[in-house]
């Protein structure tokens, strides 16, 4: 361009800018999750909910690992329903779903006390207080978590994580709680549902394998 105030009978201009990046990303942060609900409604187990949440998650942000971790109500215990990793520049799953293990100190600190963004400086070395999952030679660097929320009830662990120092800024930290806030009550519905359907099945076996009437 060329500098205006050398134009004749021109003294001053002035400049009207306006950052348009951060509400690029709000836009498109609302329109990855403007479906999400109706996704999730028409999902009746956790694994096709948590592969719904991961692709959006893949709109939202650039990752390399990703976790969902369902809290066990009444044990303390947490139970993976997905785990992808990076490995060889290919994402895969390195979990079966449905594996419950001890809940990690770390999960238990955000599920209690809030989301946590931590950026490792070099050299980036495993966090003592978590649970490692996949290529676990090589730490993640920079790691977002967020307690997963139905109302006021804390049901689940969601994280994102990268290879990448400073991958991530407070802004993903929140972003990541709205996605999480917004899968919560449907994960409870479905946990629900299959906490049912198991009931009904042990009622079934009852019934069929009773030598006795029943009515």
């Amino acid at each position: 361009g060329q500098n205006r105030l050398n134009e004749p009978g021109v003294k001053a201009v002035v400049f009207n800018l306006r950052d348009v990046t951060e509400r690029q990303r709000l836009e498109l942060r609302q329109q990855a999750l403007s479906n999400l609900g109706r996704s999730l409604s028409s999902v009746s187990e956790p694994g096709g909910a948590a592969e719904i949440i991961r692709d959006v998650a893949d709109q939202l942000f650039s990752w390399d690992a990703f976790t969902l971790d369902l809290r066990c109500e009444k044990t303390d215990r947490t139970r993976s329903i997905l785990s992808v990793d990076t490995i060889a520049g290919q994402r895969g799953v390195v979990e079966t779903s449905g594996g419950v293990h001890p809940t990690s100190a770390l999960a238990k600190r955000i599920m209690e006390h809030g989301g946590e963004l931590i950026l490792v400086e070099d050299p980036v070395r495993p966090l003592p207080d978590a649970r490692p999952f996949g290529d676990t030679g090589r730490p993640s660097a920079s790691l977002l978590f967020a307690p997963i929320r139905n109302r006021q009830k804390v049901i689940g662990l969601l994280s994102v994580q990268s290879y990448t120092p400073r991958a991530f800024a407070e802004r993903d930290l929140e972003t990541l709680q709205v996605l999480a806030d917004h899968c919560g009550g449907a994960l409870e519905r479905i946990r629900a549902e299959e906490a049912l359907r198991a009931s009904e099945g042990r009622f079934r076996e009852i019934f069929a394998n009773s030598p006795d009437g029943i009515f």
